[in-house]
């Protein structure tokens, strides 16, 4: 957030230059009465002072969060602060941080906000991992402000190039910006601060009767599940099962050694399934490597790199064939999205991906699983056979129509 909010008051407030030359300018002039340089309160007072002259009073607020969060300011600091108390981690940074409390004379109404905030979440909820839409639109629209900016400067000599802002433009939607099917990530500041050892799975009704998937982070053992939410708030909920086992996998929130207690009344999905995907999900994006991508990656357009496809999840009885496949893919630009697609969709869908990759020479890595509640081995062999064929077929046209057939009945 400080690093942004410093990019944008850089380039669109530039009238009083770089802080390494005012940060240089108040060493040479350093006295007995200084107090002291602090080139992060410099650039916090920087920022805060561009979005302030703006009228943006919200994003000051989240600035400052921000600013408390990466000093290590707890929810209980700052109350013994605003009180005038010496808190019990007292030193030097928590002086420093005192005077600036004083200085921003916050309302009760602010350091209210301020404390939700270093709690982990604007509800006050320290239990919540999910993103933060306020911050998202922060990102997002600071992104749009600099585009506006570039765009107007034209031809004119520019401190960021239009490739750059590409770039970054495309690094933050991939991380910030939410659709249908995309797999959210997880905030450095959100994140646990450890990693945590056991989680409960269970499945319930929404207040309008949909089906979900809660996820709380801890054992819920010797605890009547269906009270689950008299205990404690879900650190997330889902619809798909297998978006919130994908979700607790690619930010490495679940590892082979964590522990998971699983409940599913309602729907035909057992432990053992569950098992096997997070297993089997963790060994393909996380133990074969990941996809970092490259400048190059964030200038073209974005191609699947990954694709874990599984067979008939959540069916209530195999009929011996695939009936429909869930997609979860990886893109050149780092987004995890998921798919449900009927059988032929789908193997269609999966086809393109491989050939566009023969065709274009970089990697698409694929991998096919079935649930072991289908018990029927041959779903794999199925997918992955009939993928191939759809290939072979557009290499070698029918000799009298020409055309290709799709030999996937």
């Amino acid at each position: 957030l400080l690093k942004m909010g410093l990019l944008e008051s850089y380039l669109l407030n530039d009238s009083r230059g770089l802080l390494c030359e005012e940060l240089k300018g108040r060493v040479l002039k350093l006295d007995d009465e200084d107090n002291g340089i602090d080139p992060y309160v410099m650039m916090l007072d920087r920022v805060t002072d561009y979005y302030s002259t703006n009228g943006m009073e919200k994003e000051v607020q989240m600035l400052r969060s921000a600013f408390l969060t990466k000093a290590g300011v707890t929810p209980e600091d700052l109350k013994s602060l605003r009180k005038g108390k010496t808190p019990q981690s007292s030193n030097e940074k928590m002086r420093r941080i005192s005077l600036l409390l004083q200085e921003w004379n916050l309302t009760d109404k602010k350091s209210d906000a301020l404390s939700l905030n270093l709690a982990g979440d604007t509800k006050g909820s320290e239990k919540q991992y999910w993103s933060l839409s306020e911050m998202n639109k922060f990102f997002l629209n600071a992104y749009v402000r600099l585009s506006d900016w570039i765009k107007e400067v034209g031809s004119m000599d520019k401190m960021i190039s239009e490739q750059d802002m590409t770039v970054l433009g495309r690094k933050l939607f991939v991380y910030f910006d939410r659709h249908p099917g995309k797999l959210p990530f997880i905030y450095p500041g959100n994140a646990p601060s450890k990693p945590i050892k056991e989680f409960t799975l269970i499945n319930e009704k929404s207040a309008s009767g949909a089906k979900e998937w809660w996820l709380f982070d801890f054992a819920l053992i010797g605890s009547k599940l269906r009270t689950a939410m008299e205990i404690a708030t879900p650190i997330i909920i889902f619809r798909s099962l297998i978006k919130i086992l994908a979700w607790m996998v690619i930010n490495a929130l679940w590892r082979p050694d964590t522990r998971l207690q699983f409940e599913s009344g309602m729907m035909p999905y057992t432990s053992k399934d569950v098992e096997h995907l997070l297993r089997e999900l963790y060994r393909f994006f996380i133990e074969d490597g990941g996809y970092s991508p490259s400048r190059e990656d964030y200038l073209s357009t974005e191609r699947t790199v990954k694709g874990f496809f599984i067979t008939n999840l959540g069916l209530r009885k195999s009929p011996g064939k695939v009936v429909w496949v869930d997609m979860l893919l990886l893109d050149s630009w780092g987004e995890f999205t998921h798919r449900r697609k009927e059988a032929v969709d789908g193997f269609a869908e999966a086809s393109e991906m491989k050939q566009n990759a023969q065709t274009s020479g970089k990697p698409f890595y694929m991998k096919v699983v079935s649930p072991p509640s289908q018990n029927f081995p041959g779903l794999v062999d199925e997918f992955t056979l009939k993928v191939d064929r759809i290939i072979a077929s557009k290499r070698t046209p029918d000799k009298k129509t020409k055309k290709v057939k799709l030999d996937i009945e």
